[in-house]
């Protein structure tokens, strides 16, 4: 099903419309909804874990427990899963915006690039308790600015709040990076043992050509993988 503006996202779920180009939906106030979605604005999801979190967020042994952010940009689908936990009810946040009001952050001396808007769910931010208070906070202030209705200073306030809210989840991404480099080496040092003994002279025939060809290089091929971890 596809969800073309922030207004029908809101009657979706159930919620109202303060302001047509942001809205912020507490996923514990909406209605049921087993479809699959797909969006055509922004939409920033924040989920907090009574208990473990599905595999579909990408959770690893290394992470923290007790959020997840997920990020869709534009044109992005969502399965229920992502707002629907497999029991009990869903507690968190949805905010949604337009990208006339995300442009705009990309833009002058401070420009940004969200990169994570482009991450796929498996890559989801897994948050500490902190730092699953600090988003909450900005999600109710962003929230509180829409109560203000509209007027010449909302977007340049809510722009500003939305720009709060993704830089905090570049500092918890960055913070997630430095928790997996370990895990991450661990997996590299295991492909190297790996690359080295299938790519070992004696393993393959001499007479065979077709395997000589296809021994890997192990260090072009580490370096691939660990621009992937």
């Amino acid at each position: 099903m596809t969800v073309k503006t922030i207004t029908g996202c809101n009657r979706l779920f159930s919620a109202k419309t303060p302001n047509p180009l942001v809205s912020m939906i507490r996923l514990s106030d909406t209605t049921e909804i087993s479809q699959v979605l797909q969006f055509g604005f922004f939409t920033v999801w924040l989920r907090a874990w009574n208990t473990p979190c599905q595999p579909l967020f990408g959770h690893k042994k290394c992470d923290f427990s007790d959020g997840t952010l997920t990020f869709l940009q534009p044109g992005r689908t969502a399965t229920p899963e992502i707002w629907k936990p497999e029991t009990g009810q869903s507690e968190g946040w949805l905010l949604c915006f337009h990208d006339s009001v995300y442009n705009p952050l990309k833009t002058g001396k401070s420009s940004r690039e969200y990169s994570f808007f482009r991450y796929a769910t498996r890559e989801s931010l897994h948050l500490s308790q902190r730092e699953m208070a600090v988003l909450e906070r900005e999600m109710d202030e962003i929230g509180e600015e829409l109560h203000w209705g509209v007027d010449e200073y909302c977007y340049t306030i809510l722009a500003g709040r939305i720009r709060l809210l993704l830089d905090y989840a570049s500092r918890f991404y960055r913070r997630q990076f430095i928790l997996r480099h370990n895990e991450n080496q661990e997996m590299l040092e295991r492909t190297d043992r790996e690359l080295e003994i299938f790519s070992r002279p004696e393993r393959h025939s001499t007479n065979d050509s077709r395997h000589r060809k296809i021994s890997p290089d192990c260090s072009v091929v580490r370096r691939i993988i660990s621009t992937t971890c």
